[in-house]
């Protein structure tokens, strides 16, 4: 069983910060697994393992309550993340194989 690691994030970060958050992190403690809130704070889980995934998943606010998983790409988890002080619905996907190695 592979341990994990949550980071909290403020709430005043756009998408943009947050998606740098994500893969600076997935550098340091693997493969992003779960986003999701606490009602005060963004919590991020990475899988706490040596492999780092080749390509960084990126989070996206979901369409019409959807998540939009672009051609190549494979859905990660989906949550309610603070963008800019807001909660929003949005999802985490990564391009390249399912395995998100």
């Amino acid at each position: 069983m592979a341990l994990e690691t949550t980071v909290s994030v403020e709430p005043a970060k756009s998408m943009a910060q947050l998606n740098t958050i994500v893969a600076q992190q997935e550098g340091f403690h693997g493969a992003l697994t779960a986003i999701g809130n606490d009602g005060s704070v963004t919590l991020l889980t990475f899988e706490n393992t040596p492999k780092k995934p080749e390509v960084n998943a990126v989070i996206a606010p979901q369409e019409g309550g959807r998540p939009s998983v672009p051609v190549g790409a494979t859905l990660v988890c989906t949550g309610t993340v603070f963008v800019a002080g807001q909660l929003t619905l949005s999802a985490a996907t990564r391009a390249g194989a399912p395995d998100g190695a």
